[in-house]
């Protein structure tokens, strides 16, 4: 995965890279005209369909492995974190028995849609096909990150379908999101059977307290919550262990929960946003902190480490 990007493919496993920089010129130019394109099984697609078979379990049952990064200059940038995002995929596809997609394909996919959205989100289908799609940033992203947001915490009876591994099966996390959505809240939190904090639908946890930085703990064997690993969480993570700040894990009882200074969440496409108030699942105010705070000094430190120009080789690769 973190291999040299100049080491040889297979005869079988190589883009033709004449043919598709000429697809992306006129793609692009029509991407400007219509407003949508993509990539699917080695090609990119103008338009906002894609044909799959009625058979396909991708369709059927959610049966899809994905990861959604923003690329911050280049794939190859730090921050854009390519090759933590392609463990990501190559892990779930060996332990829940995928065909390997080809990786070239995947590179030269995501090196196509970096170049008109800001966000790539790549899907890998149980026989290894790949989809890549992009997406623009949110349009009211900065003023979330200046002035915060409202939070809803969804009872247990939202739990992700294996959780430690990004899959396409997200009903119960966009049910809850919409339920949050219709109680005011912009973000949701999932809880677990005994209502330990998990995670949010769309990231990972943060909160200050007794002078550092908590995060729910990945694996919890005694419980049947657990929580997703997050490529944006190991980001910030290592900023702040780089400022010799502390990041440690453990369980987000309410009680606990309510002895925090500062709430935020994270994740690869919006990097981090604090959490200015949470509702509790009755829709009342279960915790507040509308001052700037510990959120908007790790908020800062993440957009000086993006801001970086500093560009490395590696990530995707056949091997």
């Amino acid at each position: 995965m973190n291999g040299d990007p100049n080491t040889s493919d297979s005869p079988t496993e190589v883009i033709n890279r004449t043919q598709v920089n000429s697809k992306q010129v006129n793609s692009r130019q029509a991407h400007q005209q219509n407003g949508s394109t993509y990539w699917y099984n080695g090609q990119p697609v103008l338009g906002d369909t894609i044909t799959l078979s009625i058979s396909d379990p991708g369709l059927i049952y959610g049966a899809t492995l994905f990861t959604t990064l923003r690329v911050h200059n280049t794939l190859d940038h730090p921050a854009t974190q390519w090759a933590a995002h392609c463990d990501r995929l190559r892990n779930a596809t060996r332990q829940l028995g995928f065909t390997a997609p080809n990786w070239s394909r995947i590179r030269a996919g995501a090196e196509y849609i970096q170049g008109n959205y800001p966000v790539v989100r790549i899907v890998v289908f149980p026989d290894g096909t790949e989809w890549i799609t992009g997406r623009s940033l949110p349009a009211d992203l900065h003023h979330r990150q200046t002035r915060g947001i409202t939070v809803w915490v969804a009872p247990p009876y939202y739990q992700r379908s294996l959780p430690e591994h990004k899959s396409s099966n997200y009903l119960a996390p966009w049910l809850a999101a919409r339920e949050g959505r219709n109680r005011h809240g912009e973000e949701t939190i999932l809880t677990s059977d005994n209502g330990h904090w998990l995670e949010t639908a769309t990231g990972n946890l943060w909160g200050y307290g007794d002078g550092q930085w908590w995060i729910p703990p990945l694996l919890n064997h005694c419980q049947t919550g657990q929580r997703l690993p997050g490529t944006g969480q190991q980001f910030l993570t290592q900023i702040l262990e780089d400022k010799g700040q502390t990041v440690a894990s453990r369980p987000w009882t309410p009680h606990w929960v309510k002895t925090l200074e500062a709430i935020a969440y994270s994740n690869s496409g919006v990097g981090l946003i604090p959490i200015r108030k949470v509702l509790d699942p009755e829709g009342e105010v279960f915790w507040q902190n509308p001052e700037p705070g510990a959120a908007d000094h790790l908020l800062k430190l993440w957009q000086q480490a993006i801001a970086l120009d500093i560009h490395t080789e590696g990530g995707c690769h056949s091997t």
